[in-house]
């Protein structure tokens, strides 16, 4: 049974010790008492758990909890000393908040938590036993908190000096710092010699050090670290990184000391001084050269020094062997290179007067540039500059006798071109390629003459993007895998132009975007052939076609496509496709599905459109605007025809179904109008005299039936919906015999009234009403007998009723009488006092007020008279007086009554008597007592102790 925590007593007191120096013992008293979900007290022995938490939040991890196994409850009433189980930790009170929340047995923890208040933290006195004799109270500066002492406003802090300089001033010996000496100090340390002494622990973590840092938004952004680090012969070093964990950072000096240490001063990167030296060795003009050991000295720039490659020899300098020379180049492509970005790579000069010639090598704008009368001359009988490389065999000769500049691969390859002959200003002839060039950034590159193609040209940074001109199979091709394959645009005239005698003129092709795509700037028409939704597209922003096409003798414009559209045309203000034909016999459009042989013209010799569908024997057609119909349509397999706008009829159908089926989902199906005769006529083909129209100039509707007295001149399967239309007082609806003679009538004026009639026509049963009468028969009316009493309604045979029956007062109208749902007898009665009353409280009769009742408050009250009725939502089967009076009362059969089982348990069965708890019964448990005072029965249990509402069998007696 789910237990909650009705009232808590809490009596949080510490036990202190007698005198200041003892411990204090960290336990609290805590007493509370325990109910039901009832609120009836809990006894005997439960389980329960105790937690302390931060704040009144339900999801707050506790801060310390514990568990008392059967703690004896009586009357609900507990005592426990937290604390006794699992230690209160010193520091639980820090915070001026803590919250207990109590657990029993396995039910959820109570709601809502307990705060403690004031005496549990007396806790904070357990500080007192580990601080000194005599130690200084805080006096608003400083805070302690558990084992931290803090300042909470700005300050210093003086050791040996009572007039801090600094943050933290230590003074051993005054040596009179002046103030203004101080600017970021926040330690200041005054003594004759001052240290600062950082020791750490043999084979520690870190080992001793300083680390100064800079924040920056709250994060770290560098951390300079002096450490002398633990281990690695005590080395000290200085450390720069961005990591809170100085070991993580890089070593930018080391410095270390003892005999065996390689190197006193390791520097990690570049040494930057304004001076540079050595302590011996040291003459002016000497160089430094390292051994192989990177042990340097001064050596003379006049001796002989050399790397087994490079010989310096006083002025001179040259390789002892081959090699090549860069200069601003990581690598070297001959024997020289020198690669600049700016400027002049190499220049030459002679400076005499006469020539006095510059030669300037990779100039900005010329490989070779040279000044002065000559700056560069060659001449011969064979060839003014002859170069040829002894391993490929390229050549190349310059100012020949035919040519200007030769070049040629004799390697067998047959690749030869020329600068300057007699026929071409260039030349160039190979197997593999004519002309090559790449870019070496964009690694764009383009061939010419290759075998297969005359132009070919890629990139090669992963676009995949690619086309050539003059292949075997295409004039021009473009590819590209995401863009235009290819792209064409002209201002004045055509944006691509293709011309082929055998294929196509212009072939496009792309993966995701357009095949070709035309656009002209002028007006902003385009079109689009082979794009992801259209095989041709086309779009005019003026009154011209979108799509225009012409042939001589073929098709002006031919489409095909597998899934989509042939052809397909859109056009915002001229035509999505226009066709003229200039002899009469021709089509201006036709369309054939060869699969099922479905043909289609529009403008044909005889009809405007035309389709048929000669296939699987249906051999369906239709035809527009034709000779002698508008539209016709035409079925033969099963003779079903129709047409709209004939000789005769504006809509005609025949067929074994329907002759004209109209559907609609929010109009008329079909809808017939005539302007001097009938709207719509139907006739029966077999029977000719069975016919019917509606809209004529006589009859809204109109039905005849020539057959016998079984069909119907009119026949609904529904509903049917009569108005009256006009005020005069004649009959809505009226149905005659064969003599003419009214059966059925229904008239709207005044008293809305319908009359059922006899043979003769007299009125047999009339029913009227209106405004102030409603629902009024007259005659009288007997249903399950075919005579009629003396009563105005008379039943034989069962009746039901939905809902409710209630009689009305016939001179007054009000209720007196309601049949409910419910399952006792109640009757009206008044009260004295209303406050308190409710349904399923006890009543007696008030001695002072004749006829009113009041709230019963005493035990074995013989003037008990009944129970409020509609305890928890149960009606009553019948009422009496309904509405007039202050409250029904149930006097007989099943209603809900307060109980109280206080003194005594009830059991179904159980005589119930008044108790002294107002409004409420009780178990009768003195038969004397209970004689002429009983209510009735209990019909359900209730545990003693507790009170509640129970069904009781009222009874009085």
């Amino acid at each position: 049974m789910s237990r909650l925590l009705f009232c808590l007593i809490a009596a949080g007191t510490i036990a202190l010790g007698a005198s200041a120096p003892a411990e204090v013992p960290t336990l609290i008293n805590y007493q509370g008492v325990v109910t039901d979900a009832e609120g009836l007290p809990l006894s005997g022995p439960h389980d329960l758990t105790f937690r302390i938490y931060p704040d009144s939040a339900s999801a707050t991890p506790d801060l310390w909890s514990e568990e008392h196994l059967g703690v004896e409850l009586t009357d609900g009433l507990f005592h426990v000393i937290l604390g006794s189980v699992i230690n209160l930790p010193d520091d639980l009170f820090g915070s001026a908040e803590r919250w207990l929340g109590v657990q029993v047995g396995d039910d959820p923890e109570m709601t809502p938590r307990m705060r403690l208040t004031s005496v549990p933290y007396a806790l904070r006195a357990a500080v007192a036993d580990s601080a000194l004799v005599g130690v200084a109270v805080a006096d608003a500066d400083w805070v302690i908190t558990g084992r931290d002492m803090y300042a909470a406003v700005p300050g210093s802090v003086g050791v040996g000096t009572s007039d801090p300089l600094a943050k933290l001033h230590v003074m051993r010996v005054d040596r009179d710092v002046p103030l203004e000496a101080l600017l970021q100090e926040d330690l200041l340390v005054e003594d004759s010699d001052a240290f600062l002494g950082l020791y750490s622990s043999t084979g520690g973590g870190f080992g001793s050090g300083i680390s100064f840092g800079e924040i920056s938004d709250g994060a770290l952004t560098n951390k300079w670290t002096i450490v002398r680090t633990t281990g690695e012969n005590g080395t000290l070093r200085f450390k720069f990184g961005t990591d809170p964990n100085y070991s993580n950072n890089s070593t930018i000096v080391k410095m270390a000391g003892g005999a065996t240490a390689t190197a006193q001063l390791d520097v990690a990167g570049t040494l930057e001084a304004d001076g540079f030296r050595m302590p011996t060795g040291a003459v002016s003009g000497h160089v430094l050269k390292s051994d192989a050991s990177g042990v340097g000295t001064w050596q003379s720039v006049g001796s002989v020094i050399t790397d087994d490659d490079w010989v310096i020899d006083g002025d001179n300098m040259y390789s002892g062997v081959p090699g090549t020379v860069g200069i601003g180049a990581l690598s070297s492509r001959g024997k020289l290179n020198v690669g600049v970005t700016a400027g002049t790579a190499a220049y030459i000069s002679n400076s005499a007067p006469t020539p006095n010639n510059t030669v300037e090598l990779g100039t900005e704008d010329h490989a070779v540039e040279g000044y002065g009368a000559v700056p560069f001359y060659a001449e011969g009988d064979s060839a003014a500059l002859y170069a040829e490389h002894s391993v490929n065999r390229v050549r190349a000769t310059l100012a020949t006798q035919n040519v200007a500049v030769l070049g040629r691969n004799d390697n067998g390859s047959g690749t030869e071109g020329y600068l300057g002959g007699d026929l071409y200003g260039v030349y160039a002839e190979g197997d593999s390629a004519g002309l090559y060039a790449k870019h070496s950034v964009s690694r764009a590159r383009a061939i010419l003459a290759t075998q297969d193609i005359a132009v070919l040209g890629k990139n090669d940074n992963g676009s995949g993007t690619e086309g050539y001109l003059g292949g075997d199979v295409y004039g021009v091709y473009g590819y590209s895998p995401d863009s235009c394959g290819v792209a064409g645009v002209s201002s004045t005239s055509h944006g691509v132009y293709g011309k082929s005698e055998g294929y196509a003129g212009v072939w496009g092709e792309a993966l995701i975007g357009i095949g070709v795509r035309g656009y002209h700037i002028g007006n902003g028409n385009e079109g689009s052939l082979a794009g992801p939704s259209y095989g041709v597209y086309g779009q005019s922003m003026s009154d011209d076609p979108g799509v225009w096409g012409f042939s001589s003798h073929g098709e002006g414009v031919h489409g095909q496509s597998v899934d989509g559209y042939g052809v397909r045309a859109h056009a915002a203000a001229g035509y999505g496709v226009y066709s003229t034909v200039n002899y009469p016999t021709s089509t201006g459009v036709y369309s054939k599905n060869n699969g099922n042989e479905r043909e289609a013209w529009l403008a044909g010799e005889s009809y405007a459109v035309y389709g048929k569908s000669p296939n699987s024997g249906n051999e369906r057609e239709a035809w527009l605007a034709g000779e002698n119909h508008a539209v016709y349509g035409r079925s033969p397999s099963t003779n079903t025809y129709g047409f709209i706008g004939g000789a005769d009829e504006g809509v005609y159908g025949w067929g074994p179904g329907a002759g004209v089926s109209g559907f609609s989902v929010s109009g008329h199906g079909v809808e017939g109008k005539s302007q001097n005769d009938i709207g719509v006529f139907g006739q029966n083909a077999t029977t000719s005299t069975n016919y019917g129209y509606l809209g004529s100039p006589l009859y809204g509707v109109y039905g005849h039936s020539s057959n016998s007295s079984s069909t119907w001149a009119g026949y609904f399967d529904g509903g049917l919906a009569v108005k009256k239309v006009t005020s005069d007082d004649i009959a809505i609806l009226s149905v005659r015999n064969s003599d003419d003679a009214e059966l059925f009538e229904v008239r709207g004026s005044g008293f809305a009234t319908m009359n059922l009639k006899n043979d003769s026509g007299g009125t047999a049963v009339q029913l009227s009403g209106n405004s102030s009468m409603p629902n009024y028969i007259m005659g009288r009316l007997a249903i399950g007998i075919q005579s009629t009493g003396a009563s105005a309604l008379t039943v034989v045979g069962g009746a039901k009723i939905v809902g409710n029956v209630m009689v009305h007062s016939d001179d007054t109208g009000d209720l007196i009488l309601e049949l409910g749902e419910g399952l006792d007898y109640a009757e009206g009665f008044d009260v004295t006092d209303r406050e308190g009353i409710e349904p399923a409280t006890v009543l007696c009769i008030d001695p002072d007020n004749p006829g009113h009742l009041t709230v019963s408050c005493r035990a074995y009250d013989a003037r008990v008279a009944g129970i409020v009725a509609g305890g928890r939502g149960l009606g009553s089967g019948v009422r009496l007086g309904v509405d007039q009076f202050d409250c029904d009362v149930a006097l007989a059969g099943r209603v809900y009554c307060k109980v109280d089982a206080s003194e005594a348990a009830i059991e179904p069965g159980d005589l119930l008597t008044t108790s002294a708890r107002p409004g409420h019964a009780m178990k009768a448990t003195d038969a004397t007592r209970a004689s002429g005072a009983t209510l009735g029965k209990a019909m359900e249990p209730l545990a003693r102790g507790r009170t509640g509402e129970i069904l009781v069998l009222v009874t009085l007696q």
